[in-house]
């Protein structure tokens, strides 16, 4: 689903507004086709119309995710949403840029905050309370620069629970960031890294359509 969503209206959208009922397995919901969610954005959007692609799916567990969106915000097929207990935030700011490719999982409390452009390859997984920015949003002093820089995660990424992921960070396809690490140099592909901050501790071979279960 490619969502282009006007400049200039920021708006918190409710993937759905159905209401949440209980928090089992069964709370897996198919959204439907891409008419139901245009006509419920378009709602949310004062009735501007984003453009979707035709034949994508929409899955949300549980408690449906918050999109503060006034750039570009593309989202790809079978996207997963996972939040039991803590939504998962997303921010696009004017003339920014977010690409979330097919079959990404986003698990609980993720917060997404793109203020340049942030790639995410598809059949990522990102794990509960990861954040990834591609800003620091303030000058650490007064003769520095507040860094805005594009973060490329690639696809079959695992992140692992409360990672952070720095701007200007590029993390290659198939590769490993294990739990509450802070990413702000490049990691290479088919790597796993580690620790504060995130060192490449070990490196494997896999084929380049692998898809990690």
């Amino acid at each position: 689903m490619d969502v282009h969503l006007a400049s200039g209206l920021r708006q918190e959208v409710n993937l759905s507004n159905e209401p949440s009922r209980n928090k089992s397995a069964r709370d897996l919901r198919n959204l439907g086709d891409l008419r139901d969610m245009a006509r419920t954005l378009q709602r949310r959007l004062h009735g501007r119309r984003p453009h979707f692609a035709a034949g994508h799916l929409l899955w949300v567990v549980s408690k449906r995710p918050l999109l503060a969106i006034d750039g570009t915000f593309h989202l790809g097929k079978r996207v997963i949403w996972r939040s039991p207990r803590t939504r998962v935030w997303v921010t696009v700011a004017k003339g920014a840029t977010l690409t979330i490719g097919d079959r990404v999982l986003l698990n609980e409390g993720v917060n997404i905050s793109c203020y340049c452009n942030i790639s995410i390859g598809e059949n990522t997984q990102i794990a509960d309370f990861t954040t990834i920015y591609d800003t620091n949003f303030h000058r650490v002093s007064p003769d520095s620069d507040v860094i805005i820089a594009p973060v490329v995660i690639g696809k079959n990424v695992w992140i692992g629970a409360r990672t952070i992921v720095l701007p200007g960070v590029t993390i290659g396809d198939h590769s490993v960031i294990a739990a509450g690490s802070i990413v702000r140099e490049d990691i290479p592909s088919r790597s796993v890294a580690v620790g504060v901050p995130a060192r490449v501790v070990s490196n494997f071979e896999c084929p380049d359509d692998w898809r990690r279960s």
